[in-house]
């Protein structure tokens, strides 16, 4: 974003805060119910208030830190001298009864409402029975209630907080040991099949959308230059929007959804720099295409890193290939390519992609595709299951 961008970004939050205290204020009803739907519409419409591109990598933190900020004042407000007698006995089974019955119906609930299978059902049960003292807080301030109910709710407010987080994550590490592989079995993170990131718009590059396509695969594309942009768009391609990297270029910002980025463009300098800095930033691997041995560019023959294909096929060696006629198809691994055929991918049979590199060569598997560069004169094959 930029630096007006964030002003605005950052204006706008400030105006709408405090104009919807100041208008709950004269209404006399607690905040959340003008703060709630005031940031649901403004999210919705103003680009510049999405606090991941407002914030950048700052926005996790400073999240962490006004939770524990809340929870603090809450603490500040709580007397232990009063938590006893009737009022412990009432807050303890609040807590723990509470809690449960919570729990139950959120689950049984989330099933026939959401569509819910039951574990992903469990999972949102648990994290529903946290109400804490940013919900309690200004009901109690609205309805001020006599000074029994008021300690009381207040003490539950705010244990209820860490009770349910250390709840959430018992639950969801018992539930993953029950499907006895991984977490993508409750239904609550996104499946295997891989979502690659192609970032370049050479003829080639578009080339191997397609094909990554055809096997199956959602792909992204993003390229800075507009005419690779509309050659990705005639081409049917997924095109990123045109500030997904510079959203995802500071430490600790993500990609989301994206599993792996291939750093293809015909700049060696740029590919090797963007893949060093958006390296941890997304669930996968970042890759890059290699450099000839003779470059003479500042960085890349000087980082190391993942780089695709091997010695041969550098970013420059493929796009002379593609214009001279060579095509990157697919076909079922389990068939033997020709001489003169390089690999470049395997589209495993569960819709991973494995890419050759410099240091690993992938091994083919039942079911699975290769991802092929084949030369100008090659003879027709027939295509592979899924490709057009």
């Amino acid at each position: 974003m930029t630096t007006d961008q964030v002003l605005m970004g950052v204006g706008l939050t400030l105006v709408l805060a405090v104009g919807s205290q100041i208008l709950a204020g004269r209404l006399r009803i607690p905040a959340l119910i003008v703060l709630l739907p005031v940031g649901f519409a403004a999210g919705a419409l103003v680009d510049e208030l999405d606090p991941h591109r407002l914030l950048g990598p700052a926005f996790s933190p400073l999240v962490s830190l006004a939770v524990a900020v809340i929870l603090y004042d809450a603490g500040l407000g709580l007397d232990l001298r009063k938590l006893k007698g009737h009022t412990r006995r009432v807050v303890i089974r609040l807590i723990w009864i509470g809690v449960l019955i919570t729990w139950v119906l959120g689950t049984l609930l989330a099933m026939p409402l959401l569509g819910m299978d039951r574990r992903a059902a469990v999972m949102l049960g648990a994290i529903l029975v946290v109400s804490g003292p940013t919900v309690v807080g200004p009901l109690l301030g609205f309805v001020r209630p006599k000074e029994r109910p008021q300690h009381i709710l207040a003490w539950e407010g705010s244990l209820i907080d860490p009770v349910g987080g250390i709840l959430g994550a018992l639950v969801f590490h018992l539930v993953e040991a029950s499907t006895g592989r991984h977490p993508r079995r409750l239904g609550v993170v996104r499946p295997s099949r891989s979502r690659p990131l192609l970032v370049g718009g050479e003829p080639w590059v578009v080339d191997l959308g397609r094909a990554l396509r055809a096997a199956g695969l959602q792909v992204l594309m993003w390229a800075g230059l507009e005419q690779q942009r509309e050659r990705i768009g005639q081409a049917g391609l997924e095109l990123a929007p045109g500030e997904l990297l510079a959203a995802a270029t500071g430490e600790g910002a993500e990609l989301e959804g994206i599993t792996a980025v291939f750093f293809l463009t015909a700049e060696d300098d740029f590919n090797a720099l963007a893949a060093t800095i958006l390296r941890g930033s997304v669930e996968g691997s970042v890759h890059r295409v290699g450099s000839p041995r003779e470059s003479v560019g500042v960085v890349a023959p000087f980082i190391g890193g993942e780089v695709l294909f091997g010695t041969e096929l550098t970013g420059a060696a493929l796009t002379r290939r593609h214009e001279d006629g060579a095509s990157i198809v697919t076909r079922p691994a389990d068939q033997a390519a020709p001489a003169g055929w390089d690999m470049l991918f395997l589209v495993r049979g569960d819709g991973r992609l494995d890419p050759v590199t410099e240091a690993d060569r992938p091994l083919p598997g039942p079911g699975d595709l290769a991802v092929l560069l084949a030369p100008a004169d090659h003879p027709a094959v027939p295509p592979a299951p899924g490709q057009s």
